[in-house]
């Protein structure tokens, strides 16, 4: 029940604070995307032990995608707190994956190679952070000029053209 409930909050929260950045003016989008995937996450991840845990999971995922997405908007464009999430996002899902190893006494269940699969789950986990982190990063250091900016700045130079144009009339040159 603690794992279901960890990775629906952790893997929503670390997405909502993702997408509150990349998606600062508007918290609609971030938001739901956020709550779905912890909905997701939480009930995939319950689902085998028992209703209560799905629920706790999916519960967890709700209320982790809510505050990501809140955090990530509130923040802005910091990369320091981004990188910070991710981080601990990995970590806590480390400790997780110890658990359910010990929880389930399948310590010594490996493939044909020797690599448990706690393993390979720990690696998916930390290769998905760093693209997250890496997209997301590529993405904050593009040029972002908007329409509304660009419409801002064409307001402004036609206001400096008409300044320039009173200014000649008031003071023609003799």
């Amino acid at each position: 029940m603690m794992i279901a409930m960890t990775i629906g909050m952790m893997s929503s929260l670390a997405l909502g604070v993702q997408l509150g950045i990349l998606f600062p003016r508007d918290l609609t989008v971030p938001s739901i995307a956020a709550i779905l995937f912890g909905l997701g996450a939480g009930y995939f991840t319950g689902k085998p032990i028992s209703i209560l845990a799905t629920l706790d999971g999916m519960l967890a995922g709700i209320m982790g995608g809510m505050m990501g997405a809140m955090l990530g908007v509130m923040i802005g464009p910091s990369y320091i707190m981004m990188i910070f999430v991710d981080i601990l996002f990995i970590f806590i899902l480390s400790v997780a994956l110890q658990l359910s190893n010990q929880e389930t006494d399948t310590s010594d269940k490996t493939n044909k190679s020797g690599i448990g699969m706690p393993f390979i789950g720990g690696i998916l986990t930390v290769d998905f952070g760093i693209v997250a982190v890496g997209a997301t990063l590529f993405y904050q250091f593009q040029p972002n000029d908007t329409s509304a900016i660009k419409s801002q700045e064409s307001q402004m130079s036609k206001l400096i053209l008409i300044k320039k144009i009173q200014d000649i009339r008031l003071f023609p040159s003799t």
